[in-house]
């Protein structure tokens, strides 16, 4: 979609001298008269702390590298860049999705996978991609740093022990990243070796060009942006997208269901079932990772988060625990009993109107559960048993962001009505066995189906 405001974004390696171009970018525009509004990587006031706290404790794998990096981007796009774009606003941008393409690519994650997470936003009307040769970036960030951050330096990759050599060859690669993909995203190219106020001329020439038909801050136009929206349809698809199967010694064994569906009590009591028959148990489940799980909680205070933010907040929690739990536990031979799984996290999105293809790129790492099972009820049970047990609604489970209806328990209902919808879409398409969530023999139900999958493996 084509907006009033002009985005205007710098990429190159460290080192490449974007960030002293774009400022003086800045400061001409504004001499100009121009609304200019500035913004910068890694830079979102909820999520950045996070990043942070995972880069000092070393806890990011470069999955959850991007994904957490996704969500800081999605905080600004969708709470500052697009609403500015859409009011009129020149955004300039010290990098911008082309950064995640190049470093994350460079980190060994899939481009396709990559490339997914930010199909949809904006496209800069201008794109200078400042090159620099290696050894000129690397000289240039060794003279104004007394230590090379770890990241920076990909040093988490294992490249080499030493972070200098780890430096020249990690940035290397992200430049290699940078150069494949120019052309295909239409990067101007500038040479980073030129004097600064030659480069810098260049730069105001290029801004001109896109700039000759800007008509300033405009009126608004509704329904232009993009939101959550009540989607209470069950997803269309034909077919299910290929799990990958673990073929590891462990069992996945996964409890599906929507809010107050009783899934933890079955997971616990299915855990500790299987330990008194012998197995060996690992208890994995949404919000459980140690990178994650506060950071979610801190979010859900703040109400104007995004539906794309909040997505990759979950995701970011489903792969940590991924990497850290319930892979090392299969590798291990264990019985992972996952209280909920991505079932969850996509029917949870699939509501707010997200686009299911982008929810199965995201996922399409998680391995196949070797047993699914999705616990069913109805919205006015699930409502009773949430006041029953808490004695109050809660903003998110009732969908209040979603603005179905000012009444709370109303709200509640149409948003559990979506969500079972979209859940038994998935149960049929997905394969997983549907019990009723407050039958009596539920639970003895879901014994049986965990000793049978387990006695074949024996067998």
């Amino acid at each position: 979609m084509n907006y009033p405001g002009k985005l205007i974004i710098v990429e190159g390696t460290d080192g490449s001298g974007k960030s002293t171009q774009i400022a003086l970018l800045k400061t001409w525009l504004e001499h100009q008269g121009y609304p200019v509004v500035f913004t910068e990587w890694n830079s979102s006031a909820l999520v950045k702390s996070w990043t942070k706290k995972a880069k000092q404790q070393k806890q990011l794998s470069p999955a959850t590298f991007h994904l957490i990096h996704g969500a800081d981007f999605y905080e600004r796009y969708e709470r500052f860049i697009l609403p500015l774009l859409r009011a009129g606003f020149i955004v300039l941008a010290d990098r911008y999705i082309y950064t995640a393409f190049a470093r994350d690519a460079a980190r060994g994650c899939n481009r396709a996978w990559v490339h997914n997470t930010y199909r949809d936003v904006v496209r800069p009307a201008l794109s200078l991609y400042f090159q620099t040769p290696l050894n000129v970036a690397v000289d240039r960030i060794l003279v104004g740093r007394t230590e090379l951050k770890y990241h920076e330096a990909g040093l988490d990759l294992g490249i080499s022990d030493d972070p200098v050599e780890s430096f020249k060859i990690f940035q290397g690669l992200v430049k290699q990243e940078y150069d494949r993909m120019a052309d295909e995203e239409h990067l101007h190219v500038i040479d980073a070796t030129l004097p600064i106020d030659v480069q810098q001329r260049e730069v105001r020439r290029l801004t001109e060009s896109v700039l000759k038909n800007y008509e300033g801050l405009s009126a608004l136009q509704l329904n232009t942006g993009k939101s959550a929206h009540f989607c209470n349809e069950a997803i269309n698809l034909q077919q299910a997208f290929a799990f990958q199967n673990h073929k590891l010694p462990g069992k996945l064994i996964v409890i599906e269901g929507s809010d107050y569906s009783h899934h933890y009590q079955y997971s616990q009591k299915l855990k500790e079932f299987l330990e008194i028959q012998g197995y060996a148990v690992y208890s994995a489940g949404i919000k459980r990772s140690k990178l994650m799980r506060q950071a979610i909680d801190e979010a859900k205070e703040e109400q104007m988060v995004g539906p794309r933010t909040m997505a990759l907040f979950y995701a970011t929690d489903f792969f940590s625990e991924l990497e850290h739990g319930i892979l090392p536990a299969l590798r291990a031979g264990m019985v992972v009993v996952a209280d909920r799984y991505i079932f969850t996290l996509m029917a949870r999105q699939l509501v707010r109107g997200e686009d299911s293809e982008w929810l199965h790129q995201l996922y399409q790492a998680a391995p196949k559960p070797d047993l699914a099972l999705y616990l069913d009820s109805d919205a006015t049970t699930l409502a009773c048993r949430c006041l029953q047990q808490y004695g109050q609604l809660f903003y998110w489970e009732a969908g209040m962001d979603l603005a179905i209806s000012p009444d709370a328990l109303d709200s509640l209902l149409h948003y559990q009505n979506g969500l079972l919808a979209h859940y038994r879409k998935m149960a049929n398409l997905y394969g997983m066995q549907m019990l009723p969530a407050f039958e009596k023999n539920t639970e003895e139900k879901i014994q049986k189906l965990a000793l049978k999958l387990l006695a074949g493996d024996e067998a």
